[in-house]
């Protein structure tokens, strides 16, 4: 498979070292990248309206008149399967990559041994999210792809499955559905399932999406889903 990678920063020099990093990267981990960089947000997002089939976004914060956290917003409002990776001298904005499922923070310079687990991470993902289940509605089959799945929630006989843009109910229960969606899911309550990329936190008592919608968190399922979200935000899942 092939995978479009975009690096966007000011800084040439940075630029130049981690091209060089991804491609070596690529070479030990046997796959093709196309890397094209940009010099700032709004060059990106210029290129990006006409050509938006990226599965890696390298994204400086801290650049001109649009930092990197503001074009991950933009980004994020329209694709949220893209993996994005800030590329950062500073400490300041971990709170920020919250707000759009960012992979991870990477501090300058950039060591290889830092990036390569999270680009294998990164690349993990974009697997997950071409993931799709076909799925019987009203005698119309339908594809969803895994990666627009939010949550999963059971009700009466039926379960409810909420993506980024739709939600529909099927005649299954809410443990057959967790079983079907697997990898990058987590049961947290004995009726509902989330989607570990959407969560942006998580309480004693609920867990909190991207979208600000909160979803109950059992007593008995709180130690498991605090793991999964740590292990999936630290590329360990």
């Amino acid at each position: 498979m092939d995978y479009r990678v975009a690096i966007c920063d000011d800084c040439a020099v940075d630029v130049e070292q981690l091209s060089f990093l991804v491609r070596k990267w690529a070479k030990s981990a046997n796959v093709e990248v196309a890397i094209i960089t940009f010099p700032s947000s709004e060059a990106f997002l210029f290129h990006y309206a006409e050509n938006p089939s990226y599965g890696i976004l390298l994204l400086d914060i801290e650049m001109g008149d649009m930092n990197g956290i503001d074009l991950a917003k933009r980004i994020r409002a329209e694709n949220e399967v893209v993996q994005i990776i800030f590329i950062t001298g500073f400490p300041d904005f971990l709170a920020d990559g919250y707000d759009v499922s960012a992979l991870h923070y990477l501090m300058k310079p950039i060591r290889e041994e830092k990036l390569f687990p999270v680009l294998d991470k990164a690349i993990k993902n974009c697997s997950k999210a071409e993931r799709s289940f076909l799925f019987n509605l009203d005698g119309e089959s339908i594809r969803i792809s895994a990666g627009s799945i939010l949550y999963a929630e059971a009700f009466a006989h039926k379960t409810a499955i909420y993506t980024v843009d739709r939600s529909f109910e099927l005649y299954m229960s809410i443990s057959e559905v967790d079983l079907l969606l697997g990898d990058g899911f987590i049961r947290c309550h004995r009726s509902y399932v989330v989607g570990l990329k959407f969560i942006r936190g998580i309480s004693k008592t609920e867990v909190t999406l991207d979208n600000g919608v909160t979803i109950p968190v059992s007593r008995s399922h709180y130690n498991a889903v605090n793991q999964a979200f740590i292990r999936y935000f630290k590329g360990d899942a």
